[in-house]
């Protein structure tokens, strides 16, 4: 039986949100069990927190918005990328602005952080999502499929018209080095 992780201590980040250009403090905190991934508001005490759920989704065009009612938090997939990877299923996200910093444009620097932060096992089953059959989405022009496989591999092909840019692919078996 796998257990629910969090962080082993809270980590800060200052820097600018990539769509706003607005400067952002950023804490990641060790959350307990159950409670999953959840942004909040430092600046606005009144406002209860976001669960990062496929429920709360708002919009995907070049960026993940999650939010409930008026309150929503922009561009989530690169730090949510990397608290999977290091597999913490529990963390409380202050922002006080309405997306994480931008960073370089990657994953790195969160990921580093929750490296620095380390991560603790707790008292709860992790529930696990398996994939026992094929899934696919197509609108057309692409697509995504999911197929099970033990781990988690993404492959990745773009065709392109423009000669500069042509067929993109690349293939990663995602693990913490890996993606590091």
């Amino acid at each position: 039986m796998q257990r629910e992780r969090t962080l082993a201590a809270r980590v800060v980040y200052d820097g600018i949100g990539l769509h706003s250009g607005k400067p952002v403090h950023m804490e990641l905190a060790p959350a307990a069990p159950g409670m999953g991934i959840q942004f909040m508001r430092s600046d606005l005490p009144e406002a209860l927190p976001v669960a990062a759920t496929a429920a709360h989704v708002t919009a995907t065009l070049r960026a993940t918005t999650i939010g409930a009612g008026t309150l929503k938090f922009f561009t989530i997939e690169h730090l949510m990328s990397a608290l999977h990877v290091h597999g913490v299923d529990n963390c409380l996200v202050l922002l006080d602005a309405e997306e994480p910093p931008v960073v370089d444009g990657s994953a790195r620097t969160f990921f580093r952080l929750i490296a620095e932060a380390g991560t603790v096992e707790q008292d709860a089953e992790r529930r696990v999502t398996v994939i026992d059959r094929v899934y696919r989405v197509d609108d057309g022009s692409h697509f995504i499929m999911a197929l099970p496989y033990d781990g988690l591999r993404v492959s990745f092909t773009s065709l392109n018209e423009h000669p500069l840019i042509g067929v993109q692919y690349y293939d990663i078996e995602v693990t913490p080095e890996a993606y590091e």
